[in-house]
């Protein structure tokens, strides 16, 4: 399971205890409960350098909103040359590197938060 995933899972399996917490003290019975997640996605574009200048790293960095937590990302490399790559950041977002390329690029991430429910 990739780590980011593991935030997720980590937050709904953390309600289980509050719920049983609030059973109902005559029947025993957890409260009925629904989870649903809800997802953005985030991204952010470099342009590309003028003609003639140098090829070097370039980083694109995307943050997820206030309450999610980042799932996954992604780059979307608008050239022929060059290397690009991707990776989860330390600050809940997606961090893109393009390396030995002048062409532009978007950088995305997937955000997701769990909202509980109970009746």
């Amino acid at each position: 399971m990739r780590p980011y995933l593991t935030e997720i899972f980590m937050l709904i399996l953390s309600c289980i205890p509050v719920l049983a917490q609030e059973a109902d003290t005559k029947t025993k019975q957890p409260p009925v409960c629904a989870a649903q997640m809800e997802c953005t996605l985030v991204s952010s574009s470099s342009q590309p350098a003028s003609q003639g200048a140098s090829a070097e790293n370039t980083y694109i960095t995307v943050f997820c909103p206030e309450g999610y937590l980042v799932t996954g990302g992604g780059i979307d490399h608008y050239g022929s040359g060059g290397r690009a790559t991707g990776y989860p950041n330390d600050q809940n977002g997606w961090t893109c590197k393009l390396r030995d390329t002048t062409e532009a690029a978007t950088c995305y991430a997937q955000c997701c938060k769990v909202t509980v429910m109970c009746e």
